[in-house]
This record gives C-alpha cells, structure tokens and sequence, in this order.
C-alpha cells in the first residue's frame, strides 16, 4: 500500500467524489451559459427576421399603392371602349 502523501499514490473515494462534483457544477454552469447564449442568438434571429419580414411586406404594400390607382384608371378606361362596342 502507498501512503496518501506519495505522488503515485490513488485518490481515496471521497477525492474522487469531490473531484467529479467540481467538475459536474462546472459543466452544469457551462450548459446554463450556453442556454442563455442560445436563447439570445433564437431572440435576435426571431427580431432579425421579423424586421425583414415587415420590411419586405411594408415595400410590397408601398408598391401596390403606388401602382393600384393607376393600374385602376388605365383598366377601367380599357374597358369602357369594350362596354361601348
């Protein structure tokens, strides 16, 4: 048997234990840092997208605004030179 004070010699149970304890708080705090991370990186995704989303659908609006009353004018006076055929 080696004495605990020799460098070779193995850890007893409860230095195992404290050892394994040490590091599973650290990768229990690893995990929770990276959830927060991850959920911050979902929240700027979603913002993110949702600023393009609106964008796209607030040009797409603008354009059908400008165009329809145009659009309209030019369709209804094609149309009346039909209805008077």
């Amino acid at each position: 048997m080696n004495p605990s004070n020799q460098p070779n010699a193995r850890p007893t149970r409860e230095e195992l234990s404290a050892q394994l304890s040490d590091q599973l708080t650290c990768l229990r705090d690893a995990l929770v840092s990276l959830s927060i991370n991850l959920k911050d990186w979902q929240f700027e995704v979603d913002q993110s997208g949702k600023l393009a989303s609106q964008k796209i659908v607030t040009e797409a609006l603008s354009r059908c605004r400008l165009q329809r009353p145009s659009d309209a004018g030019s369709s209804e006076t094609s149309r009346l030179p039909l209805a008077k055929d």
